[in-house]
């Protein structure tokens, strides 16, 4: 249990759309919108593996390279980021925001028995990214969120997220202030984060997803987070994603 000045021994980094939230296919629309608006692109193509960065900025910036020939500016970003956000806001007005069953149970029971801390590393703009979490009623401190408003590539924003949230326990930064670190994530460009950074790596999905996430190399997979008492053992026994 917590108290005063416990410090957790391990890190679950949760990826948020598809992991925790059933908002995969809203932050396709919102994307796709919000490049229209700020710089009228159409045909935008919504298979994100084909992206080198399968993240909202690292996505952006190929677009422009491909289209216009030249790289994202801080403008750019803030433009399309300014898009996007108002977008999805108007789509969680009208539609809300769902978690991934037992997501909100499984992570405040972690944070409630104290062994692991958690963070979630997100390809999505800053903003929308809390707005999910804030309406899914999954309570990750915003101090150990990293996303794609910092960095464009996916393995930054989980080694930002894991010294954020060392910092935030009051650990020595990065992954060597926690025994253990595992991230979870939906999809395949997860599989390869964890696999190119050599952390655990628990998949979440089910049917074609499972079955994609399996042949990526994730060899421990959950469907949703209903069945805590599995997820902890999952946590302790992950290994790090093989071909």
């Amino acid at each position: 249990m917590t108290g005063p000045g416990h410090k957790p021994a391990k890190l679950a980094v949760f990826d948020v759309d598809g992991t925790l939230t059933r908002t995969y296919d809203d932050d396709i629309e919102a994307f796709t919108g919000a490049v229209r608006q700020a710089f009228g692109f159409e045909g935008v193509s919504d298979d994100w593996s084909g992206y080198r960065h399968v993240t909202d900025s690292g996505i952006l910036d190929e677009l422009l390279r491909d289209r216009l020939g030249r790289a994202a500016t801080p403008a750019d970003l803030s433009a399309a980021e300014a898009s996007y956000g108002a977008l999805y806001g108007a789509m969680v007005a009208a539609r809300g925001v769902r978690a991934v069953p037992g997501a909100p149970a499984f992570v405040r029971r972690l944070l409630a028995e104290g062994e692991w801390a958690v963070a979630a590393a997100t390809g999505a703009w800053r903003t929308p990214a809390e707005l999910r979490l804030r309406e899914a009623d999954i309570p990750i401190d915003p101090a150990c969120i990293a996303t794609s408003s910092e960095h464009m590539a996916r393995r930054d924003i989980v080694e930002l997220a894991i010294a954020r949230a060392a910092v935030h326990w009051g650990l020595a930064e990065g992954p060597d202030g926690f025994a253990r670190v595992v991230l979870l994530g939906d999809g395949l460009w997860d599989v390869k984060t964890a696999r190119a950074l050599g952390f655990p790596f628990i998949g979440v999905g089910q049917g074609a997803a499972a079955a994609r996430l399996e042949a990526a190399g994730a060899g421990y997979i959950a469907a949703d987070f209903t069945d805590g008492d599995r997820l902890l053992r999952l946590l302790e026994t992950a290994i790090v994603p093989t071909l």
